[in-house]
């Protein structure tokens, strides 16, 4: 049976406990990267959001690969001897670095 409204969890202790996400990153069907794999991190991103009470850091990875040298796909930035340039899941952390959640929106 599938609720009718969605509460917020009630969890008392948040105020001592918090998590570090470290390490995250879209890897199914994004290739190098792609708008699929930035949007899903996306909402994973409002996921840690909603949940900040509990979640105090998150970090993506991997970040930097040499576009001559691959070891793992996707990364958030690539570079050669001559230049850069970030994915599309670059810009998704960027928007979230840029504009920061400053009050609650109420649910919906």
């Amino acid at each position: 049976m599938v609720p009718r409204q969605r509460a917020p969890l009630r969890r008392p202790e948040s105020r001592w406990r918090k998590v570090y996400v470290g390490e995250y990153a879209s890897r199914i069907d994004i290739g190098l990267g792609n708008l699929k794999g930035a949007l899903g991190e996306a909402a994973f991103m409002i996921g840690l959001e909603r949940n900040a009470d509990l979640v105090a850091m998150a970090s993506y990875a991997p970040l930097f690969v040499n576009v001559h040298y691959r070891g793992w796909d996707p990364d958030l930035i690539n570079f050669d001897q001559t230049s850069c340039f970030g994915t599309p899941s670059y810009y998704v952390q960027q928007l979230f670095a840029v504009n920061r959640a400053t009050r609650p929106c109420p649910p919906a």
